[in-house]
């Protein structure tokens, strides 16, 4: 006989809600909540300062909405957010996605197609797996990604983006330095390149890869 879905709900001041189900639900809202939810189809969301979320599943989605806010979801398909300000987010699974948007905010994502995201100020992002892509837009802000065909790019002055892997390749703006690390199908490191955008000898918002240890235009895709 199939269980039936589970809910949690809890509201204000310092609230807590944890469920776990094939079909479960988290949902917190402000002041100091918690929120937990695990099962194959389970979300978590806490809204509002000082909030934390986490979602365990194959399927599962975890977001959190307020300040000092830190959201996780682990999950082959998952996906995390987070917005503003010091927000966190930590995404792992094969297809998992982690996203903030908001100053001071840090985000991680794990899994072999993998996604990670920032959007200003100051904010950084990791991705790592095969084909995983780390894009941060924002000054100061660094963009790593590890992994086959892995992407890093950065969209903001003095920023850095590192990629680390085979065919992996990076982009950046004007000011903004590049470090592409070549390797082998194997993962073996073959070269090291470098080097600073400006706009001449290596061109602004243009995919490079390493090649001998230069850094050389390549496609996108």
């Amino acid at each position: 006989m199939n269980k039936a879905p589970l809910e949690s709900f809890s509201d204000k001041s310092g609230a807590d809600s944890s469920v776990a189900g094939f079909g479960s639900m988290s949902v917190t809202t402000e002041h100091h909540s918690d929120s937990a939810a695990a099962g194959m189809r389970s979300l978590s969301i806490a809204a509002g300062p000082s909030s934390c979320s986490a979602a365990v599943g194959w399927k599962t989605i975890s977001i959190t909405d307020g300040s000092d806010s830190c959201s996780g979801a682990v999950g082959t398909e998952s996906i995390s957010l987070t917005s503003e300000p010091h927000s966190h987010s930590a995404a792992v699974g094969c297809q998992s996605m982690s996203i903030t948007t908001g100053p001071n905010s840090n985000s991680t994502a794990v899994g072999y197609q993998s996604m990670s995201i920032t959007n200003e100020p100051r904010s950084d992002s990791v991705a790592a797996g095969r084909r995983s892509t780390s894009v941060t837009k924002g000054p100061k802000s660094n963009a790593t990604a590890n992994g086959e065909f892995s992407k890093a790019s950065v969209g903001g002055k003095s920023s850095a983006a590192v990629a680390v892997g085979y065919k992996s390749k990076v982009k950046g703006v004007l000011g903004s330095l590049l470090v592409c690390v070549e390797a082998n199908i194997d993962g073996d490191t073959l070269s090291v390149a470098h080097g600073f955008v400006d706009g001449t000898t290596i061109k602004e918002d243009v995919w490079y890869t390493a090649k001998g240890g230069k850094l050389v235009e390549c496609e996108g895709v």
